[in-house]
């Protein structure tokens, strides 16, 4: 029987457990999760708190990212999105927000200055603004610019992004599984997103993304590293995959999100309204 490994980044992929989105799955293939331990809400009385029972009929094991891993490859998510800013509008815009320029962040915190300090003097504000950016957002803006560049982007990717290493805890648990397929739910955020695919190819394992949402193919990054096959809402974000991350049409399958079957189980059903019209 072939192995199926579902690796789940956070908690809020736990809801697909919750929807029996792998059941067929089950009966057909050995089915087991990998879990983001760090990213599981422990605390009981916090209202995003995850209740272990969901996991306990499942076939699961428990993996850990190091701060470190996690803050290189989130790195590495927004140099894509710095690289190609080009392919998407809503790339330019989050580079702005992130990464401003001076007149940029001019703008940013104007707005708020406005709305709440609007009576002090406005030339201590433009002083402090400026001090305040060239102390630490010129230099992260400065930064993404020169590593994005065409020429530095290539070799910075290639002799280092290319070089980091995969012998974490995630690595060693798909080795010991040695699954046939990989199963990744994603924003296109996590920073599993990049390493994935990398640690399929060393065990020879395939992958299939299934992006989580509309928008994640045209705000979050550009995928480096391409899965094998990849699961989108409709043909708006086929067309993102397409033309934003230039995956081949037949490695695009288009399947809605198990997030909303329970609305369409009730389409032909009368509920009653919670509102008293008069």
């Amino acid at each position: 029987m072939k192995k199926i490994t579902i690796c789940l980044p956070n908690e809020y992929y736990l809801k697909y457990l919750d929807y029996g989105a792998f059941n067929i799955l089950k009966k057909k293939y050995k089915i087991n999760f990998l879990i983001n331990k760090d990213r599981l809400d422990k605390n009981k009385s916090s209202k995003r708190y995850i209740n272990k029972k969901i996991l306990t009929k499942q076939n699961y094991q428990e993996y850990s990212l190091s701060k470190k891993d996690s803050r290189k490859y989130l790195g590495i998510v927004f140099l894509g999105l710095a690289r190609y800013q080009e392919r998407s509008n809503a790339f330019r815009w989050k580079m702005r927000r992130t990464f401003p320029s001076l007149i940029d962040y001019f703008k940013i915190k104007y707005t708020g200055y406005f709305l709440k300090y609007k009576k002090k003097p406005i030339f201590s504000f433009y002083i402090k603004m400026i001090i305040e950016y060239f102390n630490k957002p010129f230099l992260r803006w400065l930064k993404i610019n020169f590593l994005s560049n065409r020429v530095i982007f290539f070799l910075y990717k290639k002799f280092i992004i290319d070089k980091y290493n995969s012998n974490d805890q995630l690595f060693n648990q798909l080795k010991k599984i040695k699954p046939d397929l990989i199963i990744y739910p994603s924003h296109c955020y996590e920073p599993e997103t990049y390493k994935i695919v990398e640690m399929a190819e060393k065990i020879n394992s395939k992958t299939l993304f299934l992006i989580d949402n509309w928008d994640n193919l045209s705000t979050k990054t550009v995928l480096f590293k391409k899965p094998n096959a990849i699961t989108v809402w409709g043909d708006q974000t086929k067309e993102h995959a397409m033309k934003i991350h230039e995956i081949p049409e037949k490695n695009i399958f288009k399947i809605g999100n198990p997030k909303f079957d329970s609305y369409f189980s009730l389409r032909k059903k009368k509920l009653e309204s919670n509102f008293k019209f008069s």
